[in-house]
């Protein structure tokens, strides 16, 4: 390793240490090698764009991770919701046989089972059309009624 590899590899360990003044990593340097400021600041350049090359890449490998484990883990959600949906699916059916197979010992939970089964079915599957809300303009003023924004006045484009 020559001498200016050594002076960089010393700056490099003092940024990685949270060292990032110049006057603080100097003394340090001057300490050990006796060298003048135009040796440090030649050194310090070098360490500075090469610790800045090695922060880059490190975050790029952050970002890669993070977005590989969110798309794990997005699908993992899309996997989980299927799982659910195929396994109340399974037991909609098993219902539906049990009430079609023997009709005159049908039991009101069976019945009640079967439709809140069903319903969650079509919430998952996105079959319900949403809640409509009424909407009216008055005076300036737009008053949406709904459970969402119930009591709320809310100002419109013109600042009214």
């Amino acid at each position: 390793m020559t001498k200016q590899q050594e002076y960089i590899s010393f700056i490099i360990t003092e940024l990685e240490k949270g060292n990032v003044e110049r006057k603080v990593v100097l003394s340090k340097f001057v300490k050990k090698w006796q060298t003048s400021d135009r040796t440090f600041d030649r050194a310090w350049k070098k360490a500075n764009e090469e610790y800045s090359v090695r922060q880059k890449s490190i975050q790029k490998q952050k970002e890669e991770l993070y977005t590989k484990s969110e798309l794990e883990r997005q699908n993992e959600a899309i996997l989980k919701r299927e799982k659910i949906l195929e396994m109340t699916s399974q037991i909609s059916e098993l219902l539906f046989q049990k009430i079609k197979d023997d009709p005159e010992n049908i039991k009101s939970q069976d019945v009640l089972a079967f439709n809140s089964l069903n319903e969650r079915i079509s919430k998952m599957q996105g079959f319900e059309a949403p809640k409509k809300t009424e909407t009216e303009f008055k005076g300036g003023k737009v008053i949406i009624e709904g459970k969402k924004y119930a009591g709320k006045n809310l100002k419109n484009d013109s600042g009214n």
